[in-house]
């Protein structure tokens, strides 16, 4: 069984986590660290190079055959791929340690990637063998706390539209900006509709016919909001037209805000 150190039995955190600045890029350390820490978490060098080689459509090189080769041509095999191939690759080492029988093995590779991902900025993280988009700190916090609360709710329709828009943002080598913004705003409309009386309109109709739902001042703002996800495509697909990620992030954020805060409201009432 894999061991933590010291520090990690006692961690001390910061309060504030490094600024995200890698996304979509997959550094010459992080391929060198992914060896390590399979090893580390018990596959085999020989192990490796099967899923790397797999994963990546190689042909492993039947002229090494001793452990120090084999860990080599793994770093070179790496170090030769696409930013997105490296990230299919913790993906693929995750299904192979991921099984019943191992899960010490596989927490322990998923908490160093993890903390790699965090100390050096990158914009991903390991969750159940599946790498999803790492946001900033704040708005993880916000989709979290929004997605259990709505599971609480019972309002467990929209909590899977959340998650799907985090699906979107974590699409890779191009997230799904659209998508995102498309599944945030179900989610929102979902909650919306149990404070329209089951009204089958779509969110705008809905926002303009029951005005009392929001603030005046946050129901048009809300009601701009969505009319600026449909004129740049998000909800009806204009050509030639794609959301940034940031703005992506901001939707499904405000979003995931204003279904924790009907929640919230509805209990209070």
């Amino acid at each position: 069984m894999p061991k933590f150190s010291k520090s990690e039995r006692n961690p001390y955190k910061n309060d504030i986590e490094p600024e995200i600045t890698i996304r979509d890029k997959a550094p010459k350390e992080l391929r060198w660290f992914i060896v390590e820490q399979s090893k580390n978490a018990g596959l085999s060098s020989d192990e490796l190079r099967s899923i790397i080689c797999e994963t990546l459509l190689k042909r492993p090189d039947s002229n090494n055959w001793s452990n120090g080769n084999i860990y080599n041509e793994n770093v070179n095999l790496l170090d030769q791929a696409e930013w997105y191939q490296v990230y299919d690759v913790i993906e693929a080492i995750s299904e192979k340690i991921l099984p019943k029988f191992r899960p010490k093995e596989y927490l322990f590779f998923e908490k160093k990637l993890n903390d790699y991902f965090i100390d050096c900025g990158i914009g991903w993280k390991l969750v159940n063998g599946k790498l999803e988009c790492r946001n900033p700190e704040a708005l993880e916090q916000t989709i979290k706390t929004s997605i259990e609360d709505l599971k609480k709710d019972e309002k467990l329709t929209s909590s899977n539209q959340l998650h799907e828009a985090l699906k979107c943002l974590s699409r890779r080598p191009v997230p799904n900006n659209v998508g995102a913004i498309f599944h945030s705003f179900n989610a929102l409309e979902g909650v919306v509709r149990e404070f329209s009386g089951g009204s089958t309109s779509a969110l705008g109709t809905m926002l303009k016919n029951n005005k009392e739902i929001f603030p005046i001042q946050l129901g048009e703002a809300i009601t701009k909001l969505y009319a600026f996800a449909n004129n740049e495509g998000a909800r009806h697909g204009k050509e030639n037209v794609v959301p940034k990620l940031e703005e992506a992030q901001l939707v499904v954020g405000i979003c995931a805000t204003l279904s924790t805060y009907l929640i919230n409201k509805n209990i209070k009432l």
